[in-house]
């Protein structure tokens, strides 16, 4: 409608405004916050977005940020954009490598078809990305195998947040050259406290154990109750070294499953 026909060009204005008038401009994709709103009433992926920023800030000095939801492609216009204002393109984080209703042009969230791809001419970064399919899903298609390959080609670094993640994906990358490219890069939030002053002082603080009931069937396919006890174990562990401990479930859609009530 026309509301959101206002919104999305309100949006590209901002953009084009970035791109011409601040210096150091670095376009990056993946699943920010946008217009005041927490995604899906999920805390963790805009939080993540924001984090990989500030990690790359902390090493290259301050940018200019321009955000991209990495699900809805990339128009004629911003392409354009990109090739001639932007230093690189950053890519990254969450566990991206996920199949998605959307994504029939790629085959995972990160939904840019292979022939756009090629037309970016400024460096691509690929940082602490997640595989993020479950054990018995059916395998990733061509469109996946091609749009990887040819986003490891394209990027001048290409990393994954853990070592199962670049396990799963090496089924799909056939050429040797571009395997050897692939590295393991931890997620921000994981190396968020090397950044942080430390203290001498042994501290006990606050533990939150996060939980996902989404995609219920594929998280626990054998069914929830025997770890529902090893998870009470393990908070009872945790106990004698925190000050206090807390279950929290990554969004509110969780707080309908029967095991939170």
């Amino acid at each position: 409608g026309g509301v959101a026909y206002l919104r999305r060009f309100r949006d590209f204005l901002g953009r084009v405004l970035v791109f011409l008038f601040r210096r150091n401009v670095v376009a990056h994709f993946g699943l920010p916050q946008r217009s005041g709103r927490i995604l899906r009433g999920n805390i963790g992926d805009p939080y993540l977005f924001i984090k990989m920023e500030r990690m790359v800030d902390a090493v290259l000095g301050r940018r200019n940020w321009v955000s991209y939801n990495c699900t809805k492609g990339l128009s004629g216009a911003d392409l354009f954009l990109i090739n001639h204002f932007a230093r690189f393109v950053l890519v990254g984080g969450h566990g991206l490598i996920m199949k998605h209703d959307e994504t029939a042009r790629a085959g995972w969230l990160f939904n840019i078809p292979v022939c756009t791809l090629r037309e970016i001419r400024v460096p691509m970064v690929f940082a602490s990305i997640g595989y993020n399919s479950f054990r018995g899903e059916t395998p990733f298609g061509a469109a996946f195998r091609e749009s990887i390959s040819c986003c490891i080609e394209r990027s001048v670094f290409f990393g994954l947040r853990n070592e199962g993640s670049i396990r799963s994906l090496m089924p799909y990358v056939d050429a040797e050259a571009l395997r050897k490219k692939v590295m393991l890069q931890p997620c921000p939030t994981t190396m968020a406290g090397c950044s942080a002053p430390q203290s001498r002082e042994p501290q006990r603080g606050a533990v939150a154990i996060c939980l996902a009931f989404d995609r219920f069937s594929n998280r626990f396919p054998s069914g929830f109750d025997g770890l529902q006890s090893q998870l009470l174990q393990y908070a009872s562990a945790v106990r004698e070294l925190a000050r206090t401990v807390s279950f929290v479930v990554h969004a509110p859609c969780d707080l309908d499953n029967e095991f939170c009530a």
